[in-house]
């Protein structure tokens, strides 16, 4: 089970997640369909920038569009099935490093603790 801890001055906030909770999160988000309408939102995007670029010709506009899509790219990368299979194996072997603390951050006032 993954562990969050969140403590503020006024608050203290404990979230237990499952592993089951992120299997089903890995499938949900590396399946067909979520693929499909992201990449659908992505074009989306895309025709609306490619419009904004037939009115404003500026040449940094159109440097800035070029790397958004360099961005835009990897970003639908990460919901592959390779993706999934290696998610899977690393939420495989994190089961066997219980209390592992993953992430501890703390400012002055706020303290996040991420536990296995």
């Amino acid at each position: 089970m993954l562990k969050i801890k969140v403590k503020t001055p006024k608050r203290k906030i404990f979230i237990p997640v499952p592993y089951g909770v992120l299997k089903i999160a890995i499938i949900f988000l590396s399946s067909e369909s979520i693929r499909k309408r992201l990449n659908n939102i992505q074009r989306e995007e895309e025709k609306d920038k490619q419009e904004g670029n037939l009115v404003e010709q500026d040449r940094k506009y159109e440097t800035e569009v070029e790397e958004n899509k360099k961005e835009s790219s990897s970003a639908t990368a990460f919901f592959t099935p390779e993706t999934k299979k290696i998610l899977k194996l690393v939420l495989k072997e994190l089961k066997r490093y219980r209390g592992m603390e993953l992430v501890s951050v703390q400012s002055k006032d706020t303290f996040i603790s991420i536990q296995l």
